[in-house]
């Protein structure tokens, strides 16, 4: 009989749009060969709120059960006014003074709070659990008296809550961490101090995509540059559209795709497609000029090494030592900090370079195919679940 493993995320759904979600399935796959494998999680499926959407319940897709737990309460304007206070004294300090028990208070209004799900946790004696994403209630409450047989995958950012006192004992009492990039272990030997675990990240689909099928779905005409993810300021798109209308490039556009959680511009160069399934998703990375990726807060950018396996450049920002270090193992790509350097990095990739664009997918085909992953995840809960 198969051990029993729980994955908990905060969300899931196959049309949602996230790194740690995405993830989170990933891992439900590749384990699920040798683990009964249940996927838990809230019925949110927008993470700005946690209104319950989904059904509270179990399902079963492709031999994974979907265990989804309702939230206690949708996130509203206290928890804005708290993160504002936390914005504001990280912007002064190197982390934080706040009291235990503000910390835990702010972790409590971030949510999702679901106590039928820690209450799932704690009666159902799984074998092991696999924790994604450190920053939410989901890890944090949902991993109380189970951490010593449960593994944090915490993609870190380095970002002011991750500078929380909670989350740093949190961390230390997991049995191992499961890191996405080695840049991604070094911060948090920084802010949690030296953790036991090792680097796993996920693998991507490697199959050559069709470049015109994308174009011929949307009717785009002529050169364009892709963005795909959350559209929000968060992620630097604000950023990106500035610096977008700055350039004078004739025929050549910006076409965004996946959750819009801000205003767009109204310019006829930028063209927002929604959500896209993954095979048009593909077809227009292979079609692309380059993928832009604006986002300093990644901790694998699972978007980037798509678009690198399809041989496509990759232009980003400055500031994230994740994607830099993929930029820099791959041998290809553009880096950007300024409108100086975003101008170089889009006449880069204007004039082409297939032999840069080769050397990036065959860094992807050598660390980050599924079948990589998989072995290192395997190997990493043989050693400690």
């Amino acid at each position: 009989m198969k051990p029993r493993l729980a994955i908990v995320v905060q969300r899931w759904h196959p049309d949602v749009v996230g790194g740690s979600e995405s993830e989170a399935w990933l891992y439900a796959t590749y384990l699920s060969s040798k683990y009964e494998v249940s996927l838990v999680t809230s019925c949110a499926r927008d993470s700005t709120t946690w209104a319950n959407v989904f059904p509270a319940g179990e399902s079963e897709m492709e031999g994974v059960s979907i265990r989804r737990f309702a939230a206690a309460a949708e996130r509203g304007p206290y928890f804005r006014r708290l993160h504002h206070a936390l914005l504001n004294q990280c912007a002064t300090v190197d982390g934080t003074f706040w009291t235990p028990a503000l910390e835990l208070e702010w972790i409590r209004a971030q949510g999702p709070e679901c106590p039928e799900l820690y209450e799932h946790l704690g009666q159902n004696n799984y074998d092991g659990h696999i924790f994604m994403t450190y920053l939410y209630s989901t890890t944090h409450r949902g991993s109380v008296g189970l951490r010593d047989r449960s593994l944090l995958v915490p993609t870190l950012h380095d970002e002011p809550p991750a500078y929380l006192q909670a989350y740093r004992l949190m961390a230390r009492e997991f049995r191992a961490l499961l890191w996405n990039a080695e840049a991604e272990r070094q911060l948090a030997a920084r802010l949690w101090g030296p953790l036991p675990g090792a680097r796993v990240g996920v693998g991507v689909s490697t199959e050559p995509a069709d470049p015109h099928a994308g174009r011929k779905h949307y009717g785009i005409r002529g050169p364009y540059l892709y963005y795909c993810g959350r559209i929000s300021a968060g992620k630097g798109v604000d950023e990106l559209l500035s610096l977008f209308r700055e350039l004078n490039v004739p025929g050549l556009s910006l076409v965004l795709s996946g959750s819009r959680e801000m205003r767009l511009p109204r310019d006829g160069r930028i063209r927002f497609l929604g959500f896209t399934p993954e095979p048009l998703k593909f077809s227009l990375m292979a079609g692309a000029t380059a993928l832009v990726m604006p986002s300093v807060q990644e901790s694998l950018s699972i978007v980037m090494l798509e678009a690198m396996a399809q041989g496509v450049p990759v232009i980003a920002r400055r500031g994230s030592g994740v994607t830099e270090n993929h930029i820099r193992r791959a041998g290809a790509g553009f880096l950007y900090a300024d409108n100086k350097q975003w101008r170089e990095a889009v006449d880069g990739v204007l004039a082409g370079d297939r032999q840069a664009a080769m050397q990036a997918r065959s860094y992807v085909l050598r660390e980050h195919s599924h079948e990589a992953a998989a072995q290192r995840l395997l190997q990493a809960c043989a050693r400690w679940l």
